[in-house]
């Protein structure tokens, strides 16, 4: 069962190049402006009504491509570097 409440929703960036050990550094957070669930759902094409809530809610980890970027650039606070990093839209419980 999931809490709904105290969601917050960030921007990860990851550095690129993989480290020695073959992982992605983590690089920074960027903060989203005041953003629908309804919105996400479309941008990241999720279904509303998917019986799983951690799905419909957009719980997990998703990636944001140069086209979502797209859409999400009035929300974000910064910009998106696509040549340096690359990035997830991550969920925080408060």
């Amino acid at each position: 069962m999931f809490d709904l409440e105290g969601i917050e929703r960030t921007i990860a960036a990851y550095e690129k190049n993989p480290n020695k050990w073959g992982d992605y550094n983590f690089a920074f957070n960027l903060n989203l402006k005041p953003i629908s669930l309804e919105d996400l759902q479309k941008i990241f094409n999720v279904e509303p009504n998917d019986p799983d809530k951690g799905i419909a809610h957009l719980i997990d980890f998703y990636v944001i491509d140069k086209i979502r970027g797209e859409a999400l650039k009035n929300f974000i606070i910064g910009e998106l570097d696509f040549e340096k990093y690359f990035y997830q839209l991550e969920s925080h419980i408060n």
